[in-house]
């Protein structure tokens, strides 16, 4: 049996968590537009030495989608069986996929950027989200955070079938156990690893969730701060790699910092303490975040490499990012949200 509720909860729409994913997808885009495209993998031929400066730190912003996705998912999975589970996962991952991937291919096969250029083999293979699970080349490089979450999803859904989801914290205490032993004793591939790398911002955003609706307890405490920790440790680890990768310093102090706020403004959302920030408003913005991630990094290379040096830098990075918004909004409104109906009809209907 589920734990009681404690009388103040109530489940209503968290729109600062559309906010944070706001922050997070403006986050990735400036990391791939103003510092990764350029410095590594010969992605693009367009500097831009000032906006990296603070455009290196944006990576971070798919750790902060890890934590939001850890608080939702549980969020989500609450009231549904492991199929409901799973039909509502597909229904958000598969519509804006779909579409997103249709377009990046397009727009490689009409410009014909090799670099860029997908075969129908890997098209089909992303569209399936297999391709990061047999070993082929992604359509967009920011689809590798699709596979983590999708192993994270199974494990939920594992956890619903095996009505184990009232007990989720002695399951998320292992997996922290087995995050921290293959950080001593590293064995598996790069997947596995990835898994594990991440796990810290998964637990921390399931435990502020159960925080936030069944209370405190020192277990959920307890469990918040070693996540935060290890996150902490990952982080400099991460830092410590792409500072050697990239020829560039990434500042440990501003990555501790920055993983900190994630950690600490989910303890207070988790506390009932980010009312101030609950406007309807971010909701519109919420929406398109997903599409607008799926969308951006490789449609925006092609296009700074066609145009680059004839538009100054400046103008092709707040071009590509105007125009690769304006893309999500159309997709969301007018693709996505459609396609999902009628997906959510065939779903339920089986």
């Amino acid at each position: 049996m589920a734990p009681e509720r404690p009388e103040h909860w109530r489940l209503t729409r968290l729109y600062e968590l559309d906010l944070l994913r706001l922050l997070a997808a403006a986050a990735v885009l400036l990391f791939h537009y103003g510092f990764r495209g350029y410095i590594a993998d010969d992605l693009c031929r367009m500097p831009t030495p000032t906006l990296g400066l603070v455009a290196r730190y944006g990576y971070l912003g798919v750790e902060l989608f890890f934590l939001i996705s850890g608080f939702v998912i549980l969020l989500s999975a609450e009231g549904r069986n492991a199929t409901e589970f799973v039909k509502a996962r597909a229904l958000r991952l598969f519509p804006a996929l779909w579409l997103a991937c249709s377009l990046t291919a397009a727009t490689a096969w009409l410009l014909s950027d090799a670099r860029f250029t997908p075969t129908l083999g890997d098209y089909f293979a992303n569209m399936a989200l297999l391709a990061g699970f047999i070993g082929r080349p992604l359509v967009d490089g920011s689809y590798w955070s699709l596979y983590v979450e999708i192993v994270f999803y199974a494990a939920i859904a594992a956890a619903i079938a095996l009505r184990q989801l009232g007990q989720i914290e002695l399951w998320l205490i292992l997996w922290l156990a087995l995050a921290c032993l293959i950080d001593l004793f590293p064995f598996g591939n790069a997947g596995f690893k990835a898994l594990f790398n991440y796990a810290p911002y998964f637990v921390g955003g399931c435990v502020a969730y159960r925080r936030y609706s069944l209370g405190t307890s020192p277990l959920r405490q307890g469990l918040f701060v070693a996540s935060w920790v290890l996150a902490s440790a990952h982080a400099l680890r991460d830092a410590a790699y792409l500072s050697e990768r990239y020829a560039v310093r990434f500042e440990p102090l501003v990555v501790t910092s920055l993983i900190a706020v994630f950690f600490g403004g989910f303890w207070l959302l988790a506390r009932h303490r980010t009312t101030a920030w609950r406007q309807p408003r971010w909701a519109i913005w919420g929406a398109l975040t997903y599409p607008l991630y799926l969308i951006h990094q490789h449609i925006g290379y092609m296009l700074f490499n066609r145009l680059y040096p004839a538009w100054p830098s400046w103008l092709l990075v707040s071009s590509c990012s105007a125009l690769v918004l304006a893309l999500a909004w159309l997709i969301h409104h007018h693709a996505e949200l459609p396609l999902r109906r009628w997906l959510q009809g065939l779903l339920w209907r089986s």
